[in-house]
């Protein structure tokens, strides 16, 4: 496993991140992407495409560097306000890794 696929294979920051993309709705009714079990799924599709796997892998394991020196269990454990704020910042540094989650829904 290389370290830009580390976050890739981390299941709780998957979780935590698809869960953020697409959260639950206000009335509960509906969970987040997160909830779904479908990361596994968006992340293999992720790692399967040699274009966009290195630019999104890098980006995501920055987003998940940023979230653990924020909070000891990353962003799994930051509130959803904190990491909405922090996927925000990372995302305007690594504006490819929306584009790759958006394709990895695809490929499911």
């Amino acid at each position: 496993m290389t370290k830009s696929s580390a976050a890739l294979n981390d299941q709780a920051f998957m979780d935590a991140l698809l869960n953020l993309v697409i959260p639950r709705n206000a009335s509960g009714g509906l969970p987040g992407a997160g909830a779904l079990g479908i990361s596994r799924e968006v992340a293999t599709g992720l790692q399967a495409d040699a274009l966009l796997e290195p630019m999104v892998g890098a980006g995501l394991q920055a987003l998940s560097d940023a979230a653990v020196a924020q909070h000891p269990q990353g962003l799994a454990g930051m509130t959803t306000e904190a990491g909405t704020k922090l996927l925000q910042t990372q995302i305007s540094a690594n504006p490819f890794v929306m584009m790759g989650l958006l394709l990895g829904y695809v490929v499911i």
